[in-house]
């Protein structure tokens, strides 16, 4: 198997989370907790009722500071507990999917979208460089491929495609481990 493959499959999984996200964000009513909450601007028109209504729990606990740095920077004393270079990360890739998207999405939901499009993309790219460190270590496809499928199925997979910075430290820790 190549690490195509292990993309792709890396891929789905991602979009399966999604669905999952999407499944339980309705179904299990939030916790309440006095947790730093950004004012949801929801904006009107159909593609922002969308991205709200699929990614919307993709948005909680750090991932609402994730995104406030993004779109506001270090306003609050709070916020600097977060490594700039994720925050700027989503504010550039927000830009360009607004203009390469220009439906009229709000300032937080082109963020939030282009956040998950972004961590799910580095998921997958670290998903395909443990593959290549492990088969490269250990010499061998079975332990390789297991170890990346494993990894993509992991109960803590929803982090990855959240709004933390957990997919883009993996991928360049991964990818440094490989070098």
């Amino acid at each position: 198997m190549s690490g195509t493959c292990v993309f792709k499959f890396s891929l789905f999984v991602r979009f399966f989370v999604i669905i999952l996200q999407v499944i339980f964000n309705r179904c299990v009513p939030d916790h309440n907790a006095d947790a730093f909450r950004l004012p949801y601007e929801k904006g009107v028109g159909v593609s922002n009722t969308i991205v709200s209504y699929f990614l919307e729990g993709f948005s909680r606990w750090d991932a609402q500071y994730f995104l406030h740095i993004s779109l506001y920077g270090y306003t609050h004393e709070n916020t600097l507990a977060f490594f700039p270079f994720f925050p700027m990360l989503l504010r550039n890739s927000s830009k360009i999917l607004s203009v390469i998207f220009p439906f009229s999405l709000s300032p937080l939901n082109c963020a939030l979208l282009s956040g998950v499009l972004l961590n799910s993309i580095l998921a997958s790219l670290s998903t395909v460089a443990l593959y290549k460190l492990t088969k490269r270590v250990f010499q061998s496809e079975i332990f390789a491929l297991t170890s990346a499928l494993l990894f993509c199925i992991n109960p803590a997979s929803i982090f990855f495609s959240a709004l933390y910075s957990e997919s883009f430290s993996l991928s360049l820790l991964f990818l440094l481990c490989g070098l």
